[in-house]
């Protein structure tokens, strides 16, 4: 779906205010137009903050996960989560990076963390 330029909707308001003006001054009820008009703007105004909420989602999830795993979880611990052990050299705001015994560096998305069963491993000292 193309956007709309926002110039055409705007003139198209001030038409429609404009008619609606002088259609009261000429005698015509513009009560049922003005209840239509009210419940089009509040239709438009609905799609548009489901749309955006809708859209949003994944990001939501990314934030609500990173404050979990930087509140669980903290740098050079070791972990194993979804068949990767490694320990962790940085919780970001959407991943956290590991680093496996072979050196190899492993992103995993904070909100796989938050999902699955992390076993931690004590530090060997």
């Amino acid at each position: 779906m193309a956007a709309l330029p926002l110039a055409p909707v705007g003139q198209f308001i001030v038409i429609a205010v404009f008619g609606l003006s002088a259609l009261a001054q000429i005698g015509v009820s513009t009560t049922v137009l003005t209840a239509l008009g009210a419940i089009l703007v509040s239709a438009g105004a609905l799609a548009f903050a489901l749309a955006f909420g809708l859209g949003n989602r994944d990001v939501a999830r990314a934030i609500g996960a990173g404050r979990f795993v930087r509140g669980a979880f903290s740098v050079g611990q070791t972990i194993s989560v979804d068949g990767v052990r490694g320990e962790i050299e940085a919780i970001d705001q959407t991943g956290t990076r590991l680093r496996t015994a072979s050196g190899t560096q492993v992103h995993v998305p904070n909100h796989v963390i938050m999902e699955s069963v992390v076993e931690v491993h004590p530090e060997i000292t």
